[in-house]
């Protein structure tokens, strides 16, 4: 299917876009890698995959019951449900299996503004160029940092109207 020949290239055939994918990808970790080699040793690229992404939603997915689509109201409580159960555990049906013990979604490691200002993010500082957006995260502040605490005071708040 794929010539070897310059007339080919390989992102005109059909799994085109993968290619670009992977190029945008390979060029985006190049850039980063110096950065975040100079406060780590290593750097594990499977911590960059979609994998624990898909292990959240298979969990949504799985909470809805006989509906594996649930709606935005549904997706809400699902989703309040897993914060409270402080994680996600994969399940063994999806179609991603879990290889390391990532914990996803986690509300008891959740840390203080203190402490995060201790262990600053690797990505803080990274230059990244990409031609029509960056898709680095940036530097919130401390409420949206610790959404957590901000919902908690909210239904707190909530609760204490009704009483």
């Amino acid at each position: 299917m794929f010539c070897h020949d310059q007339s080919n290239k390989m992102f005109f055939f059909c799994r085109y876009l993968s290619v670009i994918g992977f190029v945008i990808n390979i060029d985006t970790l190049m850039l980063m890698i110096p950065e975040l080699l100079q406060v780590q040793r290593y750097v594990l690229t499977y911590r960059f995959s979609q994998d624990h992404l898909e292990l959240l939603f298979n969990s949504i997915r799985a909470s809805g019951g006989w509906n594996n689509n649930p709606s935005a109201r549904q997706f809400q409580a699902i989703f309040r449900r897993l914060m409270v159960r402080c994680g996600v555990s994969p399940s063994e049906t999806g179609n991603v299996a879990a290889q390391d013990h990532t914990v996803s979604l986690s509300a008891v490691e959740m840390s203080s503004a203190e402490t995060a200002e201790e262990h600053p993010s690797p990505f803080a500082n990274i230059s990244a160029v990409v031609s029509d957006h960056s898709y680095l995260p940036t530097r919130f502040g401390g409420l949206v940092e610790n959404a957590l605490v901000y919902i908690a005071g909210f239904v707190v708040r909530q609760i204490l109207r009704k009483l």
